[in-house]
């Protein structure tokens, strides 16, 4: 006789992430227009990017992110975009790369990292069930 599903949910519902721990205070880089640092921040702080923001958080002489979250398009997308931000983010690197809805393709990831040359220290690919959960 099966379990009943109110005896898996406990288990199914805690996706195994490898994502790191930051500890302290975090900047989180978008798009945002006007970006200004804010009051207090220092070398202490954790930086977290998302997608091409990176270049971003250059201009005011921030180093690498701690973590990177970058959509799969940027990665091995076929728009104009996509490779216009492959040509900016080439030659650079984060801590921990984060790629949202990516499920079991790592290696797809990985070749697309390599394509133009962004590094990374660890890597994590979240698929749909990890996100909703």
């Amino acid at each position: 006789m099966k379990p009943p599903l109110s005896d898996l949910l406990p288990v199914l519902s805690k996706p195994i992430l490898r994502l790191p721990r930051l500890t302290g205070p975090a900047l989180v880089m978008g798009s945002a227009p006007n970006f200004r640092l804010p009051y207090g921040h220092d070398a202490g702080w954790a930086l977290i990017t998302v997608n091409a923001s990176q270049i971003l958080a250059e201009t005011f002489g921030l180093a690498a992110p701690d973590m990177a979250l970058m959509r799969r398009g940027i990665l091995v997308g076929q728009g104009e975009q996509d490779f216009y931000k492959r040509d900016l983010l080439k030659g650079r690197q984060a801590k921990h790369l984060i790629v949202p809805i990516w499920p079991d393709v790592e290696d797809k990831l990985k070749a697309g990292c390599r394509t133009f040359d962004y590094r990374y220290e660890t890597l994590q690919a979240l698929t749909r069930w990890q996100l909703a959960n």
